[in-house]
């Protein structure tokens, strides 16, 4: 996998991963983000935290080299380049095309705590309700929701890497931008990413049935362990372990790719 290979595909995993919580979760989800309002005149702020893992400077990029987008200006190009990455079928059903860049930044930096509110969230409404196994007086999560995922998992599998490099290398200065709004004007998001990589990479395997209650509207694990993982785990949970394990093997690929992509010297 080419350097920066990384970034791009945790776009398509993070897409992937929105779809499904939101599938399981429809409305529910108490945190909210809320960015402050800023002007395009306002520079990005430089983290002043120690950098764990940096990334090459847009000087040192030829993707970068044609001027940026202001991030409040640049749904429409990011829409287009995604498009590009992955193809128009997927980005048009999974990805809503507004705050494109502040969306996703505020889904990862959310996965391992609860969840984003829909109106935070960067994909749609799913079509579908969840597929449950009655059983007496059990309930279970029915292995056939598992296939949903499956088309989107096979469009992360097939996108190229030079374009995904070329994509993500792009557009990270509006990343950090954006994540500076959310609140951390002296943090790195690149070190975020890989933080919560870490941190999806340790979810636990389950392996059907997975037994589930519903105490009000919304369906919940009935193991009390599993209902109190974080949101990026449960998804992980939730779209089956096939899925979850080539998700998986892409972050831990990813994670490889983040350690050598430290500029030398």
């Amino acid at each position: 996998m080419n350097r920066g290979t990384w970034a791009g595909l945790i776009i398509g995993v993070l897409v992937l991963a929105a779809g499904a919580y939101y599938y399981w979760t429809k409305d529910r989800g108490p945190r909210v983000f809320e960015p402050p309002p800023v002007t395009e005149a306002t520079p990005t702020p430089t983290p002043t935290a120690q950098i764990e893992y940096p990334l090459p400077s847009p000087t040192m990029v030829p993707e970068a080299a044609k001027p940026l987008p202001p991030l409040d200006e640049s749904d429409e190009e990011v829409v287009g380049s995604l498009g590009e990455v992955f193809g128009e079928p997927p980005v048009e059903a999974f990805l809503i095309p507004d705050r494109v860049v502040r969306r996703l930044v505020a889904f990862v930096d959310s996965l391992d705590g609860e969840a984003l509110r829909l109106k935070q969230r960067p994909v749609p409404r799913l079509d579908g309700t969840l597929i449950v196994d009655k059983r007496g007086d059990e309930l279970y999560l029915d292995p056939a929701n598992f296939e949903r995922y499956e088309a989107i998992v096979s469009a992360i599998e097939a996108a190229e890497a030079e374009r995904i490099v070329a994509f993500y290398l792009r557009y990270y200065p509006l990343m950090q931008k954006a994540y500076a709004e959310q609140g951390y004007p002296d943090r790195y998001f690149n070190d975020r990413v890989v933080a919560i990589i870490d941190h999806l990479l340790a979810t636990p395997v389950v392996e059907p049935p997975i037994r589930l209650v519903q105490p009000k509207v919304f369906y919940e694990f009935a193991d009390p362990q599993l209902e109190a993982l974080s949101s990026g785990r449960k998804l992980l949970i939730r779209i089956g372990p096939d899925n979850a394990a080539i998700v998986k093997q892409k972050l831990h690929a990813i994670r490889k790719e983040i350690v050598a992509a430290a500029p030398s010297g």
